[in-house]
């Protein structure tokens, strides 16, 4: 199993067939002051598996600060359909996601996706100050 990508964005959601949408993708947020909490967001994968994996398979979300302290956790069940001819399968997510812990400190915050404990993807935030 991978992670195809892993992104944040304002907002976002999904085709007909599955395929995402996405609007706004960011890599930094500016706050007015620390501690401070995040505007909700919109965290978009693409998740691969190989034919033998095919089935639900619940993978972990963690959002930690630059000093490796969590700050949110979620846990996602995708779901994979067997194809034809040995042919990977492939889940889109795009779901919301609210970090409820205040940001208390500027640097670059972290995004992991895991499955079984392996590492799929990786996200970095940047959190600054807005200087006014």
């Amino acid at each position: 199993m991978q992670a195809n990508f892993l992104v944040l964005c304002e907002n976002g959601g999904k085709l007909e067939n599955g395929g995402p949408v996405l609007y706004g993708i960011f890599r930094n947020v500016m706050l007015k002051s620390f501690p401070s909490t995040l505007a909700p967001f919109y965290v978009a994968t693409e998740v691969e598996c190989e034919p033998f994996e095919y089935g639900e398979h619940t993978l972990e979300l963690v959002f930690m600060d630059p000093d490796g302290v969590i700050l949110a956790r979620e846990e996602l069940l995708l779901g994979f359909n067997q194809r034809p001819d040995m042919r990977p399968s492939y889940c889109y997510l795009c779901d919301q996601f609210w970090v409820q812990t205040p940001i208390t400190k500027p640097g670059v915050h972290r995004f992991d996706l895991t499955w079984n404990g392996t590492m799929l993807a990786q996200a970095r935030l940047e959190v600054t100050l807005r200087e006014e």
